[in-house]
């Protein structure tokens, strides 16, 4: 096999991994594992707080918007960060559970360690962490 194959092997295999532990119930020491919970939004027009200062920088730069609230309205129907959070040093992803439209997600290269909020996005189909 060559590099590519082998990087795409192991990329499959988190994934695979990822989806058999959500799916479980498992938990891994060094990762939280997403457990049931539901995020109910009444109002479209209610800010979204990102604590991860380089989270909401990618948010900002593929909604277009460099200052003011980040209001749910502007976020729900992404549908991928267009690449621009690999290697961001991210470390948190609190408050990406209200991109609700979210398909697909890079989030290769930063420093994650909790993936609950990612147990709310019922769209994402393709996930990538390393």
């Amino acid at each position: 096999m060559n590099n590519i194959n082998i990087k795409r092997f192991i990329t499959i295999g988190l994934t695979i991994a990822l989806v058999g532990l959500v799916g479980c119930g498992s938990k891994s020491e060094d990762v939280n594992v997403p457990t049931e919970e539901t995020v109910e939004v009444s109002d479209d027009n209610q800010a979204v707080e990102f604590p991860d200062p380089n989270l909401e920088a990618v948010i900002r730069e593929c909604i277009g918007k460099s200052s003011g609230p980040i209001y749910i309205k502007e976020v729900w129907n992404l549908k991928d960060l267009k690449g621009l959070a690999k290697g961001k040093g991210i470390k948190s992803l609190s408050g990406i559970e209200y991109l609700d439209g979210l398909e697909e997600l890079s989030l290769r290269e930063n420093e994650i360690t909790d993936l609950t909020p990612l147990s709310k996005l019922t769209e994402l189909k393709k996930l990538k962490l390393i």
